[in-house]
């Protein structure tokens, strides 16, 4: 386990698992050294828990959301210890602060019973496996024996349409839009796939006009959903809408400020996320589009016409950034126009 200097001066905390020999990188989130060993020390003491720490008869679940929201402010990103905070809050308010000793399924039914009376099916079961996940780092801390709610089951939820937008959909759309910069960014999403919050952070060092390719990288204040890189061939039509977007006269294109954001607003400053599906949103119901289509659902289409194209699902896959193919399946749409040509090829001699 080691400190080293990386990206932009920020330190990354090196740490090697014995077992396997795999070393994996931990950001600390800070250029200075002081910050970046007491990092370190944090987190070893967060590790050293299995270690120090005898497990205890009286354990509660206020000890057990401390212990592992410390273990987590360590090891996760901050919009992940947001959601373990706020379910882990929520669980107790409910529950009180029992010991976990006296946590049992029926009490886990009864609190799922309860939420459903306030949020979503869909957040439940974001809650049950975050709940799940905090008992399975006590298990690894050695702070409990067992995780008590390890076959808690989850709401079965019907499948929703991945809704895309159609051709003439999407001319609608950009006609109604008078704003050139903003057209561009409907016009990047639709031939990138990306998802907003990429759309928004990249930058210009993120193109490269001589192999031609979009690099979506991790940055010190943005996290790609998967973690991982992905590289992005920049077609020619992608090509004339990023040259749109650079050029201030003709064809001069500013490549000077390398750490600029490709999509800013007129003071040069990073779009918010918020303010671009608001103002999306504003322009779908101009063309009375049903409500329940949004700017993901650009991303939507993008996969969509990939594989209606007959691009290879594995291309897809690693073109959309998934981890797993299967939500790259998820995505195949069967319309019915498609089903009729299937089935007008069987003829009866």
């Amino acid at each position: 386990m080691f400190i080293s200097k990386g990206y932009k001066g920020v330190y990354d905390l090196y740490i090697t698992n014995l077992i396997t020999g795999k070393r994996t990188k931990i950001s600390t989130g800070t250029k200075k050294r002081n910050d970046a060993y007491k990092f370190l020390r944090d987190y070893e003491l967060s590790n050293s828990l299995a270690a120090n720490k005898p497990i205890s008869q009286h354990y509660t679940l206020n000890n057990l959301r401390d212990d592992v929201l410390s273990y987590v402010k360590i090891n996760f990103e901050f919009k992940t210890m947001k959601v373990y905070t706020t379910t882990l809050n929520n669980f107790i308010n409910f529950l009180g602060n029992i010991q976990v000793k006296q946590l049992t399924v029926l009490g886990m039914e009864k609190y799922k019973s309860y939420r459903s009376n306030l949020v979503s099916k869909t957040t439940i079961n974001i809650e049950i496996r975050t709940l799940i996940a905090a008992f399975n780092i006590a298990v690894k801390l050695n702070l409990i024996i067992q995780n008590p709610i390890k076959g808690i089951k989850q709401f079965t939820i019907p499948q929703k349409d991945k809704l895309s937008f159609s051709s003439e959909e999407i001319n609608l759309i950009l006609l109604k839009i008078h704003n050139e910069n903003f057209r561009n960014l409907i016009k990047f999403a639709l031939l990138t796939g990306c998802r907003l919050n990429e759309i928004l952070n990249i930058q210009l060092k993120d193109i490269d006009f001589i192999k031609l390719v979009l690099t979506i990288r991790n940055k010190p204040d943005f996290k790609i959903k998967t973690g991982k890189i992905r590289y992005i061939p920049i077609s020619d039509h992608l090509l004339e809408v990023i040259q749109s977007i650079l050029s201030h006269s003709g064809n001069v294109i500013e490549l000077s400020e390398p750490e600029k954001y490709l999509f800013t607003n007129n003071m040069g400053r990073k779009l918010f996320g918020n303010h671009v599906s608001k103002l999306f949103k504003k322009y779908l119901r101009t063309v009375s589009l049903p409500e329940k289509f949004h700017f993901h659902c650009l991303r939507h289409t993008f996969i969509t016409n990939l594989i209606k194209n007959g691009v290879n699902i594995n291309f897809t896959k690693q073109l959309a950034g998934h981890s797993d193919i299967k939500t790259t399946m998820g995505y195949i749409h069967i319309e019915t126009e498609d089903l009729r040509d299937a089935v007008n090829m069987i003829k009866i001699a």
